[in-house]
């Protein structure tokens, strides 16, 4: 086929498959159209010439939810190209119809492994324990994808045939299909304990591994007095791992093992101690995971980051909001995002922060008020407010005495905090029927600080509220500072674009500002919306 013929084949396949969305369109894809008619066209297209064509009519009407297309799906199961194959198997998969488990058991042995191993996988979504006994001799399959999907779907089916097969999974030549048998007979629970207890003494470390992991998971507690002598082990690692497994368990032992491998010299026994400390969620931890905050090691400083996220402890924030300053991208991500699971009582120092840091620290800090969400809204509105009478009386003070440069730049440094404090305000404030965010940003509109009112007058655009438009025009047509008067162009196009009345403002200030700038970025508000 040459190049010319291609590029037409493909431009034909995309134009059915344009049109089979369109399709979908009409059958819809919620639980009150699982039993519509399918457009005779769309069933068709799974005995099309084109094989692009029936493997994406396959998706779509798995993506459908469409309960009368489980038997065309069944028929297409014979089709001569695996890769149709597989995207049907994984399409009666998404659809969970009981009808179609005795045909999938009978495509685990197709004569192709990827077709195998999905369906391996979607008799797992189904969830019939018809499939259990074939899903078990899955387990014996040559490829790995075939073997972790049976393993998975005997997890989804808590299968207590299944313990015994999955525990040899433990010692299998693939990490990710022993780790896939671990997280499965964990799925299992209670029921696998005793079978698990046995394998601790295997003389495969492997399986002596994965076999505390699970106990570990699981949280039988009587696993304790059977784990506790592994922490003999020659092998530092599996020791570690035991530890971790006690932890899990609430077992002190293990937990100040782990916390003292904290200290270790070894720069991977440090990383996985912090990744266990912080799964198991004890507070014992958190003063030597601070000190890893200090690691030159970007690794082991992460790692100690995630653990305090998720241990919650409010003796970690004030570190983790150093750490929104650091070099590393990765660090700052990693230090906003445990803020944001410490929660509410990160609020109040990270807006003291938002006060004392550079743009970049704030532009951090306020992503991570807006994820830590709706609690942040009273302390910011609180500061908002308290900030705006701080403002006057400090320009009361300015009139009657001289301030040296450090004041100045204090003073600075706190009204342009006003800004961010703003903008955060407005997103949280969107999907909130409290009227004091609201109220809020519409009064420090008409603060003395350029700052309030530029943020303020984002954030209002942020809530797209109808009550903000007036408020914004008079911003709009009074307001002395032009960075002011551009971001209330842009949220009144966010609220009211399409209003006429509205438009005609803008054009007004398109036309008649004082400012060149102004009136450049009004035009070119226009003109977008004009295109919509």
């Amino acid at each position: 086929m040459n190049s010319k013929t291609k590029i037409k084949k493909n431009l034909i396949t995309n134009l059915i498959i344009f049109i089979l969305f369109l399709s979908l369109s009409e059958i819809g894809c919620t639980k009150q159209n699982e039993n519509k008619d399918i457009p005779k066209s769309l069933i068709q297209s799974l005995k099309s010439k084109d094989d692009g064509v029936r493997k994406k009519t396959a998706a779509i009407l798995g993506e459908s939810g469409n309960k009368k297309a489980v038997e065309p799906l069944i028929e297409a199961l014979k089709d001569e190209d695996y890769r149709v194959r597989q995207e049907v198997v994984k399409a009666l998969g998404k659809l969970k119809d009981e009808r179609a488990v005795k045909p999938l058991i009978d495509k685990l042995a197709d004569t192709n492994w990827v077709v195998q191993g999905s369906a391996a996988w979607a008799l797992g979504e189904i969830g019939n324990s018809q499939a259990i006994n074939a899903l078990i001799s899955a387990l014996s399959h040559k490829h790995p994808f075939v073997r972790e999907n049976a393993a998975q779907s005997l997890g989804k089916l808590k299968s207590t045939n299944a313990i015994k097969p999955l525990i040899k999974l433990f010692a299998d030549e693939d990490s990710h299909v022993q780790q896939v048998a671990t997280d499965a007979i964990s799925q299992i629970g209670n029921p696998a304990t005793k079978s698990l207890i046995n394998a601790l003494k295997s003389k495969d470390i492997l399986v002596r591994w994965h076999a505390g992991e699970a106990l570990g998971n699981i949280g039988d507690k009587k696993a304790i007095e059977y784990l506790l002598p592994l922490l003999n082990e020659e092998d530092r690692n599996l020791r570690l791992n035991i530890a971790f497994a006690l932890g899990k368990l609430d077992n002190k032992q293990g937990i100040d093992i782990l916390i003292n491998s904290l200290k270790d010299e070894d720069e991977e026994v440090k990383t996985y101690a912090a990744l266990a400390l912080g799964e198991i969620g004890n507070k014992n931890a958190v003063d030597n995971l601070i000190l890893l905050l200090n690691d030159t090691n970007i690794n082991i400083k992460a790692q100690a980051i995630v653990a305090l996220g998720n241990i919650k402890d409010s003796c970690a924030i004030k570190h983790l909001i150093l750490n929104l300053q650091d070099k590393s991208q990765t660090i700052q991500q990693l230090s906003s995002t445990a803020l944001a699971k410490i929660g509410t009582p990160a609020v109040q120092p990270l807006i003291v922060a938002l006060y004392d840091g550079d743009e970049t620290l704030r532009k951090t800090i306020t992503n991570t008020l807006i994820k830590i969400g709706t609690t942040a809204i009273i302390p910011l509105t609180d500061t908002l407010n308290n900030s705006l009478e701080a403002v006057t009386k400090a320009d009361e003070g300015i009139n009657s005495q001289s301030q040296s440069s450090v004041d100045i730049m204090q003073k600075h440094k706190q009204e342009s905090a006003q800004w961010y404090i703003g903008i955060a305000l407005g997103t949280l404030g969107k999907d909130n029927e409290d009227k004091q965010v609201i109220n809020s940003l519409i009064t420090a509109l008409k603060s003395k600080n350029w700052y309030a009112r530029g943020g303020s007058a984002i954030g209002l655009g942020k809530m797209e509220d109808k009550r903000a438009v007036n408020p914004l025009i008079e911003v709009l047509k009074n307001d002395i500072n032009k960075t002011v008067r551009i971001t209330a162009i842009e949220s009144l196009a966010k609220i009211d674009g399409e209003n006429k009345h509205t438009i005609k403002i803008l054009a007004d200030a398109a036309n008649n500002d004082k400012d060149e700038e102004v009136r450049i970025f009004a035009k070119g508000i226009i003109k977008k919306l004009s295109n919509k």
